[in-house]
């Protein structure tokens, strides 16, 4: 809707209609990354809703990236866009001018719970009231590149 002012575009769409997502990084997240999708074939959980805390940078970075992809994909979708429903998440390296593509299984899920957490936060926020914190400490991993981490800490959870 109009009211949360979000804006946002998909890097691109393939000619078969897939969309695409595409994210650099250093040698160093290059072999993480690719070590993180191995370990998560099948996405079932979105950043979102997943154990934050078992999670190291790139497992959290390739569910992100795979969540922003699905939630482009449903949007454009549902704007009646003819979408390949599987879109890809591209990572270059830098250093080695490498390229990586990964295939993302089709989940409508992804947006259904950013919808509602928008809608939560949205309300919350409407009444003055700090969203509902879903970090379980000021030193998870999603918290420590949270820039709201320091007020959301020293601000009851209710």
């Amino acid at each position: 809707p109009e009211r949360w002012r979000i804006t946002g575009a998909c890097d691109g769409i393939l000619i078969d209609g897939s969309v695409i997502e595409i994210k650099s990084c250093g040698p160093s997240a290059w072999k993480d990354i690719k070590k993180a999708y191995e370990r998560l074939p099948d996405f079932k959980e979105t950043y979102m809703s997943a154990g934050e805390n078992t999670l190291n940078f790139a497992e959290l970075y390739a569910r992100e990236h795979s969540t922003q992809v699905r939630i482009y994909t449903e949007i454009l979708r549902l704007s009646g866009f003819p979408v390949n429903l599987n879109p890809i998440v591209l990572y270059y390296e830098k250093d080695k001018d490498n390229l990586l593509a990964f295939r993302i299984p089709h989940s409508s899920e992804p947006f259904k719970l950013a919808v509602e957490k928008i809608n939560m936060v949205y309300d919350r926020v409407k009444m003055g009231k700090m969203p509902l914190r879903v970090c379980d400490s000021s030193f998870s991993n999603r918290a420590s590149r949270c820039i709201f981490c320091t007020k959301c800490f020293t601000t009851p959870n209710v």
